[in-house]
């Protein structure tokens, strides 16, 4: 079966600026969202560059929000992903999504918590209510006490206090940004 031959660059650069102004988006954010220089892309919009031949291509598809059948029309049998349109954050367009996940972007969670045992949570609850406990309430020392590598974990409420007490001249654990 004999392939179509692609469009020049000049009839590419049309189409890539139909594109463009299609996706109400300019040119510069267009060119933020695909990682690329803007004067790059007003070479391919000028019909200067081959864009759909260049590396950058799949990046434009997706900051383009272009669909599976006009990736084909201007690539016939190009196996591209086209990812699923996504909400940064809620209201938003679904074509302002980044293309890269949170991860991808260096963005790390923070770690996870421990759980709190419930032996803690108790030690918290029945003795916390007296002045002389009272900070064993704060988060930062549920955390901190969380926290503590144990050989055997204390398995009752009496058996946290007495490690709270035998810490609570010792250490001050910091308060946390979530407290």
């Amino acid at each position: 079966m004999p392939q179509t031959p692609l469009p020049d660059k000049k009839t590419l650069g049309d189409r890539l600026r139909e594109f463009i102004q299609a996706s109400t988006k300019t040119q510069a954010k267009v060119a933020e969202e695909a990682r690329m220089d803007p004067t790059y892309l007003s070479q391919m919009v000028n019909g200067k560059v081959n864009w759909v031949n260049s590396s950058y291509f799949p990046a434009l598809v997706t900051a383009l929000g272009l669909k599976a059948e006009q990736v084909r029309e201007l690539k016939p049998g190009v196996f591209i992903e086209i990812p699923a349109p996504t909400s940064t954050r809620p209201g938003s367009p679904a074509s302002t999504a980044h293309p890269l996940s949170a991860g991808a972007q260096g963005y790390r969670a923070p770690p996870a918590e421990p759980p709190i045992p419930d032996a803690l949570r108790e030690a918290v609850e029945t003795f916390g209510q007296q002045p002389e406990f009272a900070p064993l309430r704060e988060p930062r020392w549920v955390r901190y006490l969380a926290n503590i590598p144990f050989r055997r974990t204390p398995a009752t409420p009496g058996e946290w206090l007495a490690v709270y007490v035998s810490r609570r001249d010792e250490v001050d654990p910091p308060e946390s940004e979530r407290d």
